[in-house]
């Protein structure tokens, strides 16, 4: 707030109703936007008298919306955009943290407007991980916001704007005392400590030096996120930084060819139809929650927050994968194989159509709810046809329970490899467009032999 020379219309996303009234201080128009509006009605028992009498005044209007949604369509300009949220520990929370957002936050800005950020770092020591981690979401404002500020704490508070800006613990200081601001804890000691030379200079130091291999965080690609899984987990187990920075150097290129070898020892080592069948039933369940993942993620990040219609999307699925059972239980005997190869080979389809499907879906405002069931129901009916010609092919006599047991597990496998693998590694690393890409060419390494014979 001090950061400005003369705010006035400020835009909160998130945080503590409490925060409201220490904006008020500057004597501003207030717009906050608050996902879930019983998060407000249970604070309101713990405010203090003045906190909750902020809520209240009449300079204040109270959204209950997505803030990612709220952002993109809002048609108004703010001096100020505060996003006080969550580091981004899931992909829900990275759509705040990607460079499409922070161009979206920048179209309403006004043209001296500045956004503040905040995300966990160090005050002191700052490692190589951490570096990276702030340099990912550094590099991703850049994108938008030439004039970075970076205020260091456990919280390391990032102020972006368009235009230059004159900025100093003095002036900050001055402008504090000649508005007359009446804080508690926040004193002109609290400025100058904040704008301790040396640990900004430090600071900067080290993410500069990570600038080079830190990865802009998209909404397709939530690098970000990978990167704050890997700051949990080297808080417990420090010994596998090294594994994680290996993990970070996959591509769509290396794990193609690793797949091509998996594929030339599997062509050669299994023989028979049925155990060809048993892998591709895993990798159809692979693909098929995988793809679900995707479209899930792929809602959230077009249209905003996923929980309304979370239930429409997975009606989709279970509905699609219904009909496709009845389907695949009404072909005639003797065309279940050449059945299967169709299904598999519309999978492969499906996948590689998906990022293609995405963009045009970005350009449209109407009729994504229908055109998501639609994809999900496409899924759900490609994965519940596989399931029964599966077992019409390998299943004959009496051993068709068995089988049919068999491929069910083998099937639960592939699906709980997809969403352990899709969500912590695949997606953040590769991106959505290419996951979709190597669950097309895992696809195709599976159809092939069985093609062949």
């Amino acid at each position: 707030m001090l950061s400005h020379q003369n705010p006035k219309k400020v835009l909160l996303i998130g945080g503590s109703p409490a925060l409201i009234g220490e904006i008020l201080k500057y004597k501003v128009d207030v717009d906050y936007v608050e996902l879930d509006p019983k998060l407000i009605d249970v604070s309101k028992n713990f405010l203090s008298p003045e906190a909750q009498s902020s809520l209240a005044n009449p300079r204040v209007k109270i959204f209950y919306a997505d803030g990612r949604f709220f952002v993109k369509n809002c048609q108004e300009s703010f001096d100020i955009v505060i996003i006080n949220l969550p580091d981004p520990t899931n992909i829900q929370l990275n759509r705040f943290y990607t460079k499409e957002f922070y161009q979206e936050v920048k179209n309403i800005l006004s043209k001296d407007g500045i956004m503040a950020v905040k995300i966990s770092s160090k005050e002191d020591i700052v490692t190589k991980q951490v570096a990276k981690y702030n340099a990912s979401i550094y590099k991703s404002i850049s994108t938008s916001f030439p004039y970075l500020t970076l205020i260091p704490g456990e919280k390391l508070l990032i102020l972006a704007s368009a235009t230059p800006r004159e900025e100093n613990a003095n002036l900050l200081i001055k402008r504090l005392k000649k508005r007359r601001i009446k804080t508690v804890f926040f004193t002109p000691y609290h400025i100058q400590q904040k704008f301790y030379q040396e640990r900004i200079d430090y600071l900067r130091a080290k993410i500069f030096r990570e600038l080079k291999t830190a990865r802009i965080n998209y909404d397709f690609r939530p690098i970000s996120f990978y990167y704050d899984v890997v700051l949990w987990a080297l808080m417990f187990n420090p010994q596998r930084a090294l594994f994680w920075e290996r993990l970070e150097k996959l591509n769509l290129g290396n794990l193609s060819i690793l797949l091509l070898l998996l594929f030339l020892i599997g062509f050669f080592a299994i023989r028979k139809t049925r155990s060809r069948i048993y892998l591709s039933i895993m990798v159809i369940g692979f693909s098929g929650i995988l793809l679900q993942v995707i479209l899930l993620i792929s809602f959230q990040v077009l249209y905003g927050y996923v929980y309304a219609k979370i239930g429409l999307l997975i009606a989709g699925f279970m509905l699609g994968l219904g009909i496709g059972a009845i389907l695949a239980y009404k072909k005639k005997r003797g065309r279940e194989l050449s059945a299967f190869i169709k299904v598999q080979t519309a999978i492969l389809i499906y996948a590689l159509s998906l990022p293609f499907i995405f963009i045009l879906l970005a350009k449209i405002n109407h009729l994504q709810d229908f055109a998501f069931f639609l994809l999900s129901g496409i899924s759900g009916l490609l994965v519940g046809m596989a399931f029964p010609l599966a077992t019409k092919i390998c299943g004959r006599g009496d051993d068709t329970i068995e089988t049919g047991g068999k491929l069910y597990g083998i099937d639960l496998l592939g699906a709980s490899l997809g969403t352990l693998l899709g969500s912590i590694i695949l997606i953040p690393i590769l991106g959505i467009p290419h996951t979709c890409f190597l669950v097309a060419i895992l696809n195709f390494f599976c159809l092939l032999p069985r093609v062949r014979s």
